[in-house]
């Protein structure tokens, strides 16, 4: 029989793999034998949020936050899975808590900038992809957001000379 690690650290090869339906079974058997564990509930509310199951995220994330109170990852990931299950100001709660404990991380910035632009905050928006692209210039996921705020940002300002 594998252990609880063997487990995750299966569940983890398949989720880099973007085999999330794979994962899932492993982490759901980690979790029956150890209610406890927070990776194992931290990465099956990645894999939830992965597959756009955003309510069955924020469950199993809270449990995780309750495990392991304070953990950046899990409350910018809770965050996250509570803003695109439709409670924004929560989730905006969230990962700005995250934000203040890991200032400098990239995908946190990222994720808040797309969270900020899809509420139109251009201004926000901005500023966190901006921080993210002066942490990291040449880092793929920075750039792409980056470009996705500029255009966002022109077609705004469009609109708004139109009005």
């Amino acid at each position: 029989m594998k252990t609880i690690q063997d487990l995750i650290h299966q569940a983890n090869k398949l989720m880099e793999q973007e085999h999330y339906d794979e994962a899932e079974p492993l982490l759901l058997v980690v979790i029956k034998r150890d209610q406890k564990n927070p990776e194992a509930h931290y990465l099956l509310g990645e894999v939830y949020c992965k597959q756009q199951r955003f309510a069955e995220s924020v469950t199993v994330l809270e449990k995780a936050n309750r495990l392991l109170p304070g953990n950046p990852n899990i409350i910018h990931l809770l965050g996250w899975a509570t803003f695109m299950n439709g409670d924004i100001e929560r989730g905006r709660e969230h990962m700005k808590k995250a934000l203040t404990k890991t200032p400098n991380d990239i995908r946190h910035l990222c994720d808040f900038a797309v969270l900020e632009m899809h509420n139109h905050n251009y201004v926000a928006a901005k500023t966190y992809a901006r921080t993210a692209m002066n942490l990291a210039p040449n880092d793929d996921m920075v750039q792409e957001v980056n470009a996705a705020i500029d255009a966002f940002g022109a077609a705004y300002h469009h609109t708004l000379q139109k009005n």
